[in-house]
């Protein structure tokens, strides 16, 4: 078997996986030297296009991260907002009951929370500014 489809890329060990279990298919060639030179260097050309790949994926993963937690928080400052100026009967009990749950649910302290937001929302500000 050849070894060189240890990578951290799950593309890339996904397609070398492939490439070994049918290389009797996809090689028609009887020498086994000559399939595992072809099956190696396809796994390594394919290696920079999957790792690119890779990281394309996680960023695009942390752009949506960010938007989605600074969402949550602006949608807290719009709650925080209307209960100041509509000063809705329950709706301050409310609001700390919402925070303090969703707070809890995310596992983290009220001050955590509050630098969590304070950083994603600069960091989509960021991005925003990036984009236009």
């Amino acid at each position: 078997m050849v070894s060189t489809c240890n990578n951290s890329s799950i593309t890339y060990n996904l397609l070398c996986s492939h490439l070994r279990l049918h290389r009797g298919i996809l090689l028609k060639t009887k020498e086994v030297g000559v399939k595992r030179w072809v099956i190696g260097a396809f796994c390594f050309l394919i290696s920079s296009l999957a790792q690119s790949q890779d990281k394309d994926l996680k960023f695009a993963n942390d752009m949506l991260v960010t938007a989605k937690v600074a969402g949550m928080c602006g949608t807290f400052k719009q709650l925080f907002a209307f209960q100041e100026t509509t000063q809705m009967p329950g709706g301050d009990e409310f609001i700390e009951r919402f925070l303090n749950t969703e707070i809890s649910r995310l596992g983290m302290s009220l001050q955590e929370f509050m630098k969590l937001c304070t950083e994603s929302i600069e960091s989509y500000n960021k991005l925003k500014r990036l984009s236009e």
